[in-house]
């Protein structure tokens, strides 16, 4: 997996919730700050963030953001293997409608 100009969106259940839900990040900080910037509603604490947990509608809205702001930037999707192929699958349709349609699958961390 690329270490540099990465998108990963990760689909994890969360702790607080139990609901499966999806979390962006991004490695390069200019970037980072580019693209919350353009987000419609994201607030100043949500900017200092490097993951965010986010809806289907606003990962749609940053994998665009995201892309206009650096157009080579790799994606990812890291998903913990119990979940439904529904959640990735949703994914990566969201990649597919935003035109990045080359992207890495994360199936195994390194320690």
């Amino acid at each position: 997996m690329p270490e540099k100009d990465i998108a990963v969106i990760k689909i994890a259940v969360d702790s607080a919730s139990s609901d499966t839900t999806y979390y962006y990040e991004l490695v390069n900080e200019q970037d980072r700050e580019q693209v919350w910037q353009r987000m419609s509603n994201f607030t100043p604490e949500l900017m200092e963030k490097h993951q965010l947990m986010v809806s289907k509608e606003a990962l749609s809205e940053l994998v665009a953001n995201t892309r206009r702001v650096r157009p080579e930037t790799k994606f990812a999707i890291d998903a913990d293997k119990g979940l439904r192929f529904k959640w990735v699958s949703d994914a990566m349709e969201i990649l597919r409608l935003n035109r990045a349609t080359m992207f890495n699958y994360v199936t195994d961390k390194k320690q």
